[in-house]
């Protein structure tokens, strides 16, 4: 018995010493989270300065956590919904039906997705959505320029490829904003 407890103290002393160090790890994730979302509100803003500040929050944590949960970096994610409806969640296309952050026209996607159009008005379910559309998209047609280019779905491939063009214009301005990390 006194040979274990010179053991016991050890391995006392050794979580007492541990401890701390494990706390940190999640410490600095959650700091590292804040930081990006703050970052990316910030982003957002700057693409429409017109956006409540809790909706902008909740939005930029959930391009976070569909990003990380779909494996779409998030500038793919921000610069979509950019291009799309400018962060408005109530955003409307009369001459295609599209509708909501990622301008989802029902007919199409509707059936694959399970929805309906009132459905887009939400518009958590609306970014999640345009978000499942970028990885399928993006498993089928492998590089950026195909994915992105079908996410617009529209002929002839002329026009299509127009729209990838001004969406890559935004997108180099998105990654830039992104990469400079000052918040």
């Amino acid at each position: 018995m006194k040979k274990l407890i010179p053991y016991f103290l050890f391995a006392v002393g050794a979580l007492i010493v541990a401890f701390p160090t494990i706390l940190y790890p999640l410490d600095d994730a959650k700091i590292l989270f804040e930081y990006e979302v703050k970052h990316v509100e910030r982003v957002i803003n700057q693409i429409n300065e017109d956006l409540d500040e809790q909706y902008v929050n909740k939005v930029a944590v959930e391009i976070i956590t569909l990003s990380d949960q779909y494996n779409i970096p998030e500038h793919v994610i921000i610069t979509t919904v950019a291009h799309e409806s400018r962060f408005d969640p109530l955003a409307t296309n009369p001459n295609s039906n599209a509708t909501g952050l990622g301008q989802i026209i029902p007919y199409w996607w509707g059936k694959k997705y399970n929805f309906e159009k009132k459905d887009l008005f939400n518009w958590e379910f609306n970014l999640e959505v345009t978000v499942k559309i970028l990885r399928d998209l993006k498993g089928t047609w492998g590089h950026r320029r195909n994915w992105v280019a079908n996410y617009y779905s529209c002929e002839p491939s002329a026009k299509r490829m127009n729209y990838y063009r001004q969406w890559k214009i935004k997108n180099r301005r998105i990654r830039m904003l992104l990469s400079n990390r000052r918040v």
